[in-house]
């Protein structure tokens, strides 16, 4: 386990939600860092999904019919099968953002999702 360094005015404000959520202060932390880094994960596989729709011409006239792997606009990898494709970016890059979309005669549609929300009363 590492241990991060917290401004001391935060400590307070923390332990306090952590109280009133009924949490240990590590897990109230643990969780908001989960969450921001499926965040980040997210911004980043959106940021590549504008780079697919940008390139897709040049993409779709080198890989038709394919899927490719894409980061940071470069294609890391090509294949006619998904899966293998997913295999191997996996193994070579672990769990980072790569966006895996095959090259259809149109771009990828882009898709917004909505979080629900419970409302307890």
């Amino acid at each position: 386990m590492a241990t991060i360094a917290v401004r001391e005015d935060l400590l307070e404000p923390i332990r306090k939600l952590a109280e009133a959520e009924g949490k240990d202060v590590q897990s109230l932390v643990e969780g908001w860092l989960l969450r921001e880094l499926a965040l980040a994960r997210e911004e980043k596989l959106r940021e590549e999904s504008a780079r697919f729709r940008a390139h897709h011409a040049e993409l779709h006239a080198q890989y038709p019919g394919e899927y490719v792997a894409l980061r940071n606009g470069a294609v890391l990898d090509h294949d006619h099968d998904a899966r293998e494709l997913y295999l191997r970016v996996q193994r070579q890059y672990g769990d980072e953002a790569i966006l895996i979309a095959p090259v259809t005669d149109q771009p990828l549609p882009e898709f917004r999702m909505r979080s629900p929300r419970i409302a307890i009363q």
